[in-house]
Formats: C-alpha cells, structure tokens, sequence
C-alpha cells in the first residue's frame, strides 16, 4: 500500500498544473475562444466554444441535458482547464492568475449545495479569514436568507445536522448563496439554483440574482423560464457548442 501510494503521490507531482502568480482585483470582461474540452481521447464534452462576459452584466445558460452546461461552468470556474482554445481576463490567460487571487473573486453555487454539520455562520464563513459578522449579515440579507435565520432557535449559532439538517431545501440553496457572496465575487457562478425550489422561494432567488446587476456577472444554468427572467442575455448550448447569444428584453 504504501508503494501504491508513493507511486500515486509521484504521478500527481510530476503531472500537477503550473500555476500563475498574476494578482486579479475584479475585471472587465472575461473573453472564451474556441475552448473545448473532451473527458476521454476523442469524446468532446465542449468544442470550439466562444464566449464573452462583461462585468456586472447577468447571463442565463440554456440548453439540453449533456449539450455541454455543466463542462462550460467548470471551465468558467478554473475547476478543469480546457484542452483547446483559450479563456481570457482582460487579456490575461486565466491560469497566468494567482490560484488565491483567482478563488477569492469567483463563487460557484451547485445545485446540490453541500453544508456543514456546524453552525449557520460557520456555513457562511466556511474557514475564510476576514470575513466579519457585518459581511455575514449583508450576504444573508442579499440571498434573502437573513428573515429566516434570524428565526431559528439561536440564530446564527444555530447547529445544522449533516448535510444541513435542520433547513429546507430553499433555505440551503440561499444559505449556499449567502456562503458565495461573503466572499464579495467579481464572478458568481448558479448551477441550477431553482430546479429544485417553489416558486416563492424561486421568486426570491430571482430578487437576489436581480439586486447584483452592475456588481457581480451572474452566470446561471437554468431550465425554467421564470428564473432567466431576470437575466440580460441568454446564451444557449447544444453538443458543446454556443448555438445562440441574444439579448433579453425582459431582463431588466
């Protein structure tokens, strides 16, 4: 065993990522060009996929299930790196970025959000340094989560069972969120943030992802109508490529 394991420790270090240093404080657009990424030789998940995102601006994912949604938000994110093509920050290769630098202006809310066996603000802070309770608070009360913390035996301090016991399922989802915008992101990342909410909860997830227009790019992967409402444009994916980019006159 402990052969297979120096063995194993050897092939990651000799096949680990280099990693940038270049410091990133926000941007302005965030620019993908014929990115494409394949799981297995030959079986391309994406490719020759082109996107562009403008800071503060909100755009809604579309697509069929395997088109290639998934893939693009784990590529977006720096959570894979493409195999062709090339992501862009302002110029910038994004693995030229400071890993840290990179982690502390980009936020990823899954659809499953995965919470602690801790409390409520233990959930939100999630082991970040500089975080203060005014942060906790201002995040709650934009994930529209704060009303219902507030309410529970002790609050913030409330424990949660494994999983988050202790919350609905909505409840979860805004508490993931409130996790995502303490970290004040330049780029918030929701992966199906509604498939699995009613619909005054989706309403109110819908106010949150509306009152960061002009602060954070939202980029969301959705399949109900009522939830790209609030989204300026609508970008749709199909076998791995964009398909169509427009405009969303109900955005606003």
């Amino acid at each position: 065993y402990l052969t297979t394991i120096r063995q194993d420790l050897a092939h990651l270090e000799a096949n680990q990522e280099p990693t940038g240093d270049r410091p990133m404080d926000g941007f302005r657009r965030i620019v993908a060009s014929g990115i494409g990424y394949c799981y297995t030789p030959g079986d391309w998940a994406v490719r020759d996929l082109d996107l562009e995102l403008a800071s503060g601006e909100v755009v809604g994912i579309v697509g069929p299930s395997g088109g290639g949604k998934s893939t693009l938000v784990q590529l977006l994110s720096r959570l894979r790196r493409p195999d062709e093509g090339t992501i862009l920050v302002d110029g910038v290769p994004y693995g030229d970025i400071d890993p840290r630098a990179w982690t502390s202006q980009v936020a990823v809310v899954p659809q499953e959000p995965d919470l602690m066996e801790a409390s409520v603000i233990e959930n939100i802070v999630f082991w970040r340094q500089g975080i203060s309770r005014d942060r906790v608070d201002a995040a709650a009360r934009a994930a529209r989560v704060y009303d219902d913390i507030a309410q529970l035996p002790n609050g913030f301090d409330t424990k949660l069972g494994p999983g988050g016991q202790g919350l609905s399922g909505g409840q979860k989802q805004r508490v993931a969120m409130a996790r995502a915008l303490a970290g004040n992101p330049s780029l918030l990342v929701l992966d199906e943030p509604t498939s699995a909410l009613d619909i005054d909860t989706e309403a109110l997830v819908r106010d949150t992802i509306r009152s960061l227009r002009g602060r954070v790019t939202v980029v969301v992967v959705a399949h109900r109508p009522s939830t790209l409402e609030v989204c300026d444009r609508i970008v749709t994916i199909e076998s791995g490529r964009v398909v169509a980019d427009r405009r969303n006159d109900g955005g606003a």
